[in-house]
């Protein structure tokens, strides 16, 4: 049996964030030149479409991965700590399957119905083609976020932000630089391709880590299933990728491509620093995990507060950076994306909050506590429900951030008060 991983050093906990952080700032710069470049190559409407995919593509690839990368986030190292790699081994790939299997469903579903959808329901027949390749783009976003988490539950952080999220924006961009001329279908095609590239190479460097789910026996209770783990996750992630996505999905229904597409640019702007609270995450989540396991609540009170105050000390200033320079942030695609400032505005006060009070979430989905954290899921839901039909047909994209914005300050608070009811030791 393998014992618990060892406290790190002030030194190395500070260079394992340190490079977490370039990862993500890898994604920041990459995410950012190929809107800009999108928007240039593209024009205005055609970047509302791409918007569109990307957006489908996320909500898709949540769906089709049905909670289980969140759950083998947590159950590999937990297992691991305990000294049973076998079920590591068994939480990994069923994990896989499971994200393969959804995503040939639910991305071949979207490929079916998509000139249905586009004709018949949304009356853009432009749109059509781009929901058959978005289709592909949810079995590839679906293959590469599992094979991150569960790099990230090996505590292969690098490797595991890379995978799922820091490497394939930089690749499109790249690649839709060198192809001078692209249009709509070009640029969607380089995104799936830099998506599976980034698949494969998570593959390798879960290959690379086989020695570590070695058979032995394992002194602790069983842990958790893995499906029940998985289904209020799923709700979780679901509910979560919709507050982002579906305020462009619903915008799209009752404005101008055009419209569309400078909301996008503002909620994307203002989520750039949401990959800080993501790379934390991605540290902090397997070690909760073995924390919580082992009952080691000294550590695990250190790890939260450390993650929380990370998370908040360096979103927040780049944060109250956006409200300052959100028409000039705007204004760097090109003309008639200046518009979307209020709404950037907007939606950075939302994710300020959501900094302020960052990881409760990480905390409760690492420690067992997914049932609590879909039920403050679905009051978000909720309340985002009622803000869409009642502000994005009245006021469009300013309609929208109020929508993302008060519903994720709300879930903060709410996932905040929940977990130190439900993990006082952490606190």
């Amino acid at each position: 049996m393998t014992g618990p991983r060892p406290l790190p050093t002030i030194a190395a906990s500070l260079l394992r964030l340190g490079l977490g952080l370039g990862t993500r700032g890898l994604e920041i710069l990459g995410k950012l030149g190929l809107y800009v470049l999108v928007a240039q190559s593209l024009g205005l409407a055609d970047a509302g479409l791409y918007f569109i995919a990307l957006a489908w593509g996320g909500l898709g690839g949540t769906l089709a991965r049905g909670g289980l990368e969140r759950a083998a986030m947590y159950r590999i190292p937990a297992e691991l700590a305990v000294g049973d790699g076998a079920a590591a081994w068994r939480v990994l790939r069923l994990a896989l399957l499971g994200a393969f299997l959804g995503g040939c469903a639910v991305g071949g579903a979207t490929s079916l119905a998509g000139p249905w959808v586009a004709h018949a329901v949304l009356a853009q027949p432009a749109l059509a083609p781009v929901l058959v390749l978005t289709g592909v783009l949810v079995l590839a976003d679906a293959l590469a976020l599992t094979t991150g988490s569960i790099l990230a539950g090996l505590h292969r952080n690098v490797a595991a932000q890379l995978t799922g999220a820091s490497l394939w924006p930089g690749l499109a961009l790249v690649a839709l630089w060198l192809w001078p001329g692209a249009d709509l279908g070009d640029a969607l095609v380089l995104t799936i391709l830099a998506r599976f590239l980034t698949f494969a190479m998570g593959l390798g460097m879960i290959r690379a880590e086989r020695a570590r789910f070695q058979a032995r026996r394992a002194s602790a209770a069983p842990a958790t299933p893995l499906l029940r783990l998985a289904l209020p996750l799923l709700g979780v992630e679901l509910v979560q990728v919709s507050l982002v996505t579906m305020p462009t999905l619903i915008l799209a229904a009752f404005a101008a491509p055009e419209a569309v597409a400078y909301f996008s640019m503002a909620s994307r702007l203002s989520v750039l620093t949401w990959v800080i609270l993501v790379s934390v995450a991605t540290i902090a989540a397997p070690r909760m995990a073995e924390q919580y396991r082992l009952e080691e609540w000294d550590r695990l009170r250190q790890t939260q507060r450390a993650a929380r105050w990370s998370s908040a000390l360096l979103a927040v200033p780049p944060l109250l950076g956006m409200i300052v320079l959100a028409p000039w942030l705007l204004g760097l695609p090109g003309a008639g994306f200046e518009p979307g400032a209020a709404a950037l505005r907007i939606l950075c006060l939302g994710q300020i909050v959501n900094a302020l009070l960052a990881c409760r979430d990480t905390l409760l989905a690492n420690t067992g506590h997914g049932d609590d954290l879909l039920r403050v899921n679905m009051v978000q839901l909720a309340v985002a429900a009622v803000l869409a039909v009642t502000t994005i047909p009245w006021l469009g994209a300013e309609g929208a951030a109020a929508m993302t914005a008060i519903s994720i300050g709300l879930g903060a608070i709410l996932q905040s008060r929940i977990a130190r009811r439900r993990v006082p030791r952490a606190f």
